[in-house]
This record gives C-alpha cells, structure tokens and sequence, in this order.
C-alpha cells in the first residue's frame, strides 16, 4: 500500500554524459536528453520515457515537463485506481492512450504517460510488454532480432568497418560534402559486398536539385535507400523525387502520425517509414501506424531516439518483437553511450553477432536504480493534486 508520504508520481529530466558522441545533418549530441515518469500506485510502479528532439516533432523535454505539469494527472491515477487492470488494457488496444485517459497532448507527453501506465499495468497484471499489444504475435518472441549498424558523422569508415560489424542492414548519416558518401558506400561494398542493404540517411539535408543528382549517383554505387532526403513534409517534391530517380525513399520526421502516413501513401512519395515510438506518441500510435503501413503495402523500419536511457529502449524492442516484418531494427547504442544506467537489469545487447532478445519480464522490464535520483525534478501528491 501507499505510505502516507510517498509521492504517488515522481518526474526526472535526464542528461547523462555520453562516452561516444553521434552526430548527422540536423544535430549532434554527447548527452542524453530523456524525461522519465515513475508512477507508485497500490503497490506497483510504472517506468515511462520520452525523448523529444525539437527537429522531428517540435517538442523538447522543458516542453514537456511542462505540459506534465498543467494536465491533470489525477484523472489518470484515478482511472488506474478505479477501473480493472484488463479493463484498461483493452481500452488501450482498442482506442489508444489518449481517448482511454481522455488527454489531449503531443506526441511526447502521451509516449511518457502511456509507457509508464503500460509498464504499471504489466506489474499488476503479471504480463510482459509484449503480450500486451494489439499485434500480439505468440510466435516470435523467442526469436533473436537482428538490428542495424550506423555510420554517423563521428565515425570513419574504417573505424565503422573494423569495429561494428557483423552487417545486417547499414545506414550511412549523409556528410555534407556528397562526394565523402560515394567514397563511404565503395569501401562499405567492397568489404560486405552487395547483399547487405545501405540507406543514406539526409535528415532534411538536400535541397530538391541537390538530391536529384546526388540521388542518382548513390544508386550507382549500390545504395538501396534513402531517408528523409528534403525538408519535412515536402510531400510533392518527395513524390517528384523519387519518380525521377526510381531511389526507394524511407521517410522519418516526415511521419509522426496517422494524418502524415496517410498523406504520404495518397502522395505516393515513399516506400517505408522509420516507426520510433516516442515520436509517434507511444507504443500502440506505433503499432496503428505500422498495421496501416502494412495494409497499404508499405515497409517499415523500427527505429530509436539518439541516446534513449530507459524505457524506451524495451519499448522499441516489444515493438520488433511484435512486428517481425521489418525491413530493419535500429538496436539504439546505450551500451557504447553510457557507463551506467539509469535503470536496472541493464538491456543486453550481442555485439558478436548484433542481435538482441526481446524483454521477457513483466510490463517493460526496468526498475529505476539510485542514479536517476540526481536528475528529479518534481513529485506529485494525489491527495493535493498537486507537483511540488
């Protein structure tokens, strides 16, 4: 039960130093920027992660927080205290986080709130993450994930090549002189040859002309893919693109919800789209999405924020589980990024082979551990509904 005193929520703002810094086109980083939610209700508690990036959905984590401030958090504990855990649950299959706890916020906000119910509701229904989602797949769960491997602006080539293989699926972040990307991909053929799949990844870098040429002679020199070539949401040009130079083209920024997959589907100016979960508003938005994705006959990769520290990171990998049909998992990099975690058991990755598990505990798998105490920032009491 509740002691008296214990906050029934507390609110962190994470930045952890970063060992190894990444960096691309739209930003660069060498410190970990998260929000986490720790709900404590009736015995159990729940561990919830977002990860704004003000580039792809035009929040950041100040943002955040303070929307977590002004919403009425109360309603949602009351909900939790009230109604039965499956109750719940099927509610959150069905209609989504939003309409089952009626909140109206962005795609962050509802990714921090809904991963901290689910792994809440994990506890206390004795379910793992993944047997909680709609597109629950008994069948798959057992199996090892293969994930990417990223050659980002920090890297070489030959560190890339000489240190984060074995190759499943590579994405190479676009370097702003266009020549660096063709002398990248040659090296990276001629060590894996031709049937490892290369993306170069521009993160709205190119100018509509720039890509049209640039375009053309990745293809040339075996590139299989390219992501988010233009400026976000340029649905015409995209289309007019990828007609002209015949490049399949993954989008990300581009699409944070149904409204942008649809769009892009009727504007025929994509063939995948990298699904993350905070930026799509959580693990069941994703899911929606990447079930529509798939009733329109286009790909899809499951991807990660830069630098997740926390629940994110098994929320990306309950997704894959569930969705074994991806072209590509991103596995993330926490195990490079950081010495210690903020949560424990630290997520296992295999560098041998780059594969990974899904979680097979209850809800998402984590417990917070002391470390995550220096970044709180608020708590919240039911009894005042109120954050001090």
């Amino acid at each position: 039960m509740q002691k008296k005193n214990t906050p029934e929520a507390l609110l962190y703002h994470v930045s952890l130093p970063m060992k190894l810094g990444f960096g691309h086109f739209a930003a660069s980083r060498n410190i970990s920027d998260s929000v986490v939610l720790k709900i404590n209700l009736d015995g159990y508690i729940g561990l919830g992660e977002c990860a704004p990036r003000n580039y792809v959905t035009g929040e950041t984590s100040i943002e955040v927080c303070k929307a977590l401030i002004n919403l009425s958090l109360s309603r949602v504990l009351d909900i939790l205290s009230t109604l039965h855990a499956e109750e719940i649950l099927n509610n959150l299959k069905e209609r989504g986080f939003a309409k089952t706890f009626d909140i109206s916020a962005e795609n962050n906000l509802i990714c921090l709130l809904e991963l901290a119910v689910l792994d809440w509701l994990g506890q206390k229904l004795r379910l793992p993450g993944y047997m909680m989602l709609p597109s629950y797949n008994p069948n798959c769960n057992n199996k090892t994930i293969k994930i990417s491997q990223v050659l980002d602006q920090t890297l070489s080539v030959d560190e890339f090549l000489a240190n984060r293989g074995p190759f499943h699926f590579i994405k190479i972040k676009g370097d702003l002189e266009h020549n660096k990307d063709i002398v990248n991909v040659h090296a990276i053929r001629k060590h894996v040859g031709f049937d490892i799949p290369i993306m170069v990844d521009a993160n709205m870098g190119w100018s509509f002309d720039d890509a049209l040429l640039h375009i053309k002679n990745l293809r040339d020199v075996g590139v299989n893919f390219v992501e988010e070539p233009l400026a976000k949401r340029s649905w015409h040009d995209l289309s007019k693109l990828k007609r002209l130079t015949g490049m399949p083209i993954m989008l990300d920024e581009s699409l944070c919800n149904m409204d942008d997959i649809k769009v892009a589907i009727q504007e025929k100016c994509c063939d995948a789209a990298n699904i993350r979960v905070a930026k799509c508003g959580g693990i069941f938005n994703a899911s929606k999405i990447i079930e529509f994705s798939r009733s329109e006959g286009l790909a899809f990769q499951i991807g990660v924020q830069v630098a997740e520290c926390g629940p994110l990171i098994n929320a990306g990998r309950i997704l894959a589980a569930n969705n074994p049909d991806a072209i590509t998992v991103e596995g993330g990099q926490f195990d490079r990024f950081f010495n210690d975690m903020i949560v424990s058991p630290t997520p296992q990755i295999d560098r041998t082979l780059n594969t990974f598990y899904p979680p097979h505990s209850f809800g998402l798998g984590f417990e917070a551990t002391t470390i995550i105490d220096q970044f709180q920032i608020y708590e919240f009491h039911k009894t005042n509904n109120k954050w001090s």
